[in-house]
């Protein structure tokens, strides 16, 4: 090969390798990883364990960039480990998304992304609990579309979505459409307010619902929320009716004691559930906590006199990158 070919090819690879450099600067890479062992299960198999995880990778700048987030699911985490209870193992893709800065007011995100609707997040890393509470699991989780962001000023937001019918994510051809709207405000130094209104077109699941929740921080060191949540179900359907949950929260440095409350109604022949769990969290560094969480879990079904009650403790870990 010619000496000048040699130095082309050179030049060319040269030029692979930085641009894929460049990008690969603009690239972040994030996730965690959510080990939880079930110390005492009052109707299950105990002393098991379980794992399970997320891998996050984001490219871009403040104008444009692209989010991808897979969720990783072990067989064995049956105790609610990141939300991921109902889910089997294996992969799960929960955003894949673009986000465009269209203003300094005005932003857009279409794919798949998490839904704008509701309190409490979706990932181990969101909540201070062993795993998601009774209202989290009665709303959609990820929801795949257009998701306009509006914000007014300091005080006032908003998301507007069109999105998929939400019995079908993945829009089978000539599916409905449905429109998620949210609202926050803060009030007031420490008090923020939240509103929102979700469709559902096909009443495929709860039907339209609505969202209310507020956030109080008016006691140093002590968080309170309270949320409402309400479907409108199909006669005989026996789904989710309505719901209400608190959440208190005490921050004593690298630890935190946080309790949760939350009770939910069902339409016709469906369940009545409440749900109570109290964990301690202790923050071993910036990214890793340890906590123990007690939950009691009881359900009722009037129609058939029946009763059930599921208490369980889940020592979980949790290290974020």
């Amino acid at each position: 090969m010619k000496k000048s070919t040699i130095a082309a090819v050179a030049a060319a690879a040269m030029f692979g390798f930085g641009a894929v450099g460049s990008a690969m600067a603009d690239t972040t890479l994030s996730g965690f990883a959510d080990i939880n062992y079930n110390a005492f299960h009052s109707d299950a198999e105990e002393g098991t364990f379980g794992a399970a995880g997320e891998l996050d990778v984001a490219a871009g700048d403040d104008s444009a960039s692209v989010r991808f987030d897979l969720d990783i699911v072990d067989v064995l985490s049956t105790n609610g480990a990141s939300g991921a209870a109902a889910q089997t193992a294996g992969v799960d893709v929960e955003q894949a998304n673009v986000v465009l800065k269209l203003s300094d007011m005005l932003g857009l995100t279409a794919g798949i992304a998490n839904s704008p609707f509701g309190r409490e997040g979706q990932d181990a890393t969101d909540i201070n609990f062993a795993g998601n509470g009774l209202l989290f699991a009665q709303r959609p989780h990820n929801v795949a579309g257009a998701l306009a962001s509006v914000t007014l000023n300091e005080q006032i937001s908003a998301n507007v979505g069109y999105i998929n019918s939400l019995s079908d994510i993945t829009g089978t051809v000539n599916a409905a459409n449905d429109v998620v709207v949210t609202v926050a405000a803060n009030v007031v130094d420490g008090v923020s307010l939240n509103l929102g209104y979700l469709t559902d077109s096909t009443d495929g699941m709860n039907g339209d619902m609505i969202n209310a929740y507020v956030n109080l921080g008016l006691v140093e060191n002590l968080d309170v929320a309270v949320e409402f949540l309400s479907g409108d179900p199909v006669n005989g359907s026996g789904n989710f009716d309505s719901g209400y949950g608190v959440v208190l929260g005490y921050n004593l440095g690298k630890a935190s004691v946080d309790a949760r409350y939350e009770t939910t109604t069902a339409e016709g022949a469906g369940s009545d559930q409440t749900q109570f769990s109290l964990a301690g969290n202790l923050h071993m560094s910036d990214n890793c906590v340890v906590r123990a969480d007690f939950t009691s879990h009881n359900i009722d079904t009037p129609t058939v006199l029946q009763t059930a009650n599921e208490d369980t403790l889940t020592v979980q870990m949790v290290h974020s990158f």
